[in-house]
């Protein structure tokens, strides 16, 4: 068919760009703003977290240390930065000979570290380096034991005191479940009031959610939502928590309807609720896996107890250079945040609650600096404003300025060779039947990347059409559906 024609003389083209980037591939090494540290583990310690265990409750959105990391540096690259994540491995991975490269080191909160790496980051900020890190960055160890103070304190500038109080009311539900399919049926999805499902695996039933609230309440009924479409939910068991141990509630056999009511003979007051799935139909056929769109904790008055949405916690910048950064943008966090005494550093945030308590601080470490932001940096995945602050705040000019729906459409990975930068532009659109390839336009920092003198297309002999203004190069080009750009 036509379509099977273009998706060949597509992959033709990708294939004939391969050949001809290939000698500048080989060898070649990321360019990078900024830093991910994901820690250096113990040979016979645990993987990367999957999970994060250091908060009395946690209410950002959970996932693992590697993807929230790798969420950090996709977030980074939407505001012109490039991230490149480093981390120590028996598998080979290492920090390199020198950390001098990068512009801004980031050390998310559950990185693993050992003194000899805590000592590479001492010796980077005070020779002039920046480093920012998140809540509770460096208070685990290589095996992932959790230290009762931070490692960093003297770079950092603090002494860790516990976690700021929030009222229960400003914590959202959390939820546990037996298994999952995968991240995108998670187990929060349970909560979110949004058409998503958990699913479980498919181990034998039964399968099981357990929902802890913020504070305890009077549960009168529990409801149950199977996922839309050809799955039902037909038996299913509540337990509530009372007085350290499960208690059964309430019991519901062949349901019929997507929505299950189960109501309590007389309502409980608990934070703790189990629902086990005993057995759920497929088409009408019994299967092994458990498929629901949501689970409500109701109390007496009707109200559903279990949401976990909520109203982040306003931060005021209180450092003239912090405000500059911010603009007309505002800043917010997740009500988690950890509680810390300033030992030599400077209060440049504040939360807006009882107290004022700090939201950001900066130490001066020898020549260079370094940021504590009292949060997890999971709280502030989903503010768009919190990284773009944060990237002008440490970096004022972005290498790499593009519009919103180049980024949402382009793969932008740059590269150093011997004498030149290299820009591989990569069309995440290529795959679609009606893929048409489009005109994007770049901004580049031309003194960061060398002095840009000459920009050419690899596989042309002729040079681009670029312009030069206010230290920055600008340049129009059509990938179709990959380019590579030098940039000497």
């Amino acid at each position: 068919s036509g379509v099977f024609g273009e998706d060949l003389q597509r992959a033709k083209a990708v294939g004939k760009w391969f050949n001809a980037v290939r000698p500048l591939v080989d060898g070649a090494r990321p360019y990078a703003d900024v830093a991910v540290f994901l820690g250096a583990p113990a040979a016979d310690g645990p993987s990367l977290a999957a999970g994060n265990t250091l908060w009395t409750w946690y209410d950002a959105r959970q996932r693992s240390a590697w993807d929230e990391a790798v969420g950090v540096a996709d977030r980074l690259a939407r505001d012109g930065l490039f991230a490149q994540l480093v981390y120590a491995s028996q598998e080979g991975a290492g920090w390199g000979e020198s950390l001098d490269d990068y512009r801004a080191i980031l050390l998310p909160e559950r990185a693993p570290l050992d003194e000899a790496h805590a000592q590479r980051l001492r010796e980077y900020v005070s020779q002039g380096g920046t480093l920012v890190a998140f809540g509770h960055a460096s208070m685990l160890d290589a095996h992932g034991a959790r230290r009762d103070d931070y490692l960093l304190g003297d770079v950092l500038g603090v002494r860790y005191e516990g976690e700021v109080a929030f009222a229960p009311k400003k914590h959202k539900s959390q939820v546990t479940v037996d298994s999952e399919y995968s991240p995108d049926f998670a187990a929060a999805n349970l909560l979110d009031g949004k058409p998503t499902a958990w699913a479980s695996s498919g181990s034998p039933m039964p399968h099981w959610a357990e929902i802890r609230l913020p504070e305890p309440v009077d549960v009168a009924k529990v409801e149950l939502l199977s996922r839309p479409g050809p799955y039902l939910v037909a038996d299913i068991d509540v337990e509530t928590y009372v007085d350290g141990a499960w208690k059964p509630a309430a019991s519901v056999r062949n349901a019929t309807n997507r929505l299950i009511s189960a109501p309590l003979d007389a309502p409980v007051r608990t934070d703790r609720i189990r629902v086990t799935i005993l057995r759920e139909l497929y088409q009408g056929e019994d299967r092994q896996y458990a498929d629901v769109e949501a689970i409500r904790v109701l109390d007496t008055a009707g109200r559903d107890r279990s949401t976990n949405r909520l109203a982040p916690v306003p931060v005021v910048a209180t450092a003239p250079d912090l405000q500059r950064a911010l603009g007309q943008e505002t800043l917010s966090f997740l009500p988690m945040a950890v509680r810390v005494k300033p030992a030599g550093a400077e209060v440049i945030a504040e939360l807006d609650h009882a107290g004022r308590p700090p939201a950001a601080l900066r130490n001066r470490f020898g020549r260079g600096q370094a940021i504590l932001v009292v949060t997890g940096e999971g709280s502030v995945q989903e503010d768009t404003s919190f990284f773009s602050a944060l990237g002008r705040l440490l970096i004022e000019n972005p290498t790499l300025i593009s519009s919103e729906k180049a980024y949402d459409r382009y793969r932008f990975i740059l590269t150093r060779t011997a004498d030149a930068h290299v820009l591989h532009v990569i069309d995440s659109t290529a795959a679609a039947a009606d893929y048409q390839p489009a005109d994007v336009t770049l901004s580049l920092h031309a003194e960061r990347l060398g002095q840009i003198q000459r920009v050419e297309l690899v596989g042309s002999l002729a040079p681009l059409a670029t312009k030069s203004t206010n230290g920055r190069t600008t340049l129009t080009h059509r990938p179709d559906p990959v380019a590579t750009i030098m940039l000497r």
